[in-house]
């Protein structure tokens, strides 16, 4: 069976983000180190400079929304989520439940 859709580690980046800084995506990663480890707050402000520095980054923005919904932020949430789908279209409900 192909299995080149499935791996661990990080997320896989996608090709409309090639234009992403190195340093935007290796912050991106310590993020995801962060929600792994519940550190909430450092992981809303390495997300928060990695939009700043890579504003089209869909993952960063999936991953900020995430975070701010979880921490009653319902507003920032939406506002990540809108610009995700500006993005790249997705069903928010299905990422979320499959990412985090």
């Amino acid at each position: 069976s192909d299995q080149s859709n499935t791996r661990n580690g990080p997320p896989i980046i996608d090709v409309s983000e090639m234009r992403v800084p190195k340093a935007a995506i290796r912050e991106y990663e310590q993020a995801v180190k962060d929600i792994e480890r519940d550190e909430r707050t450092r992981a809303i402000e390495r997300l928060e400079k990695v939009i700043v520095a890579a504003p089209n980054f869909f993952d960063a923005h999936i991953a900020l929304a995430a975070q701010y919904r979880d921490a009653g932020r319902t507003a920032d949430a939406e506002r990540h989520w809108r610009q995700a789908a500006e993005i790249r279209e997705f069903d928010p409900q299905q990422f979320v439940e499959a990412i985090f």
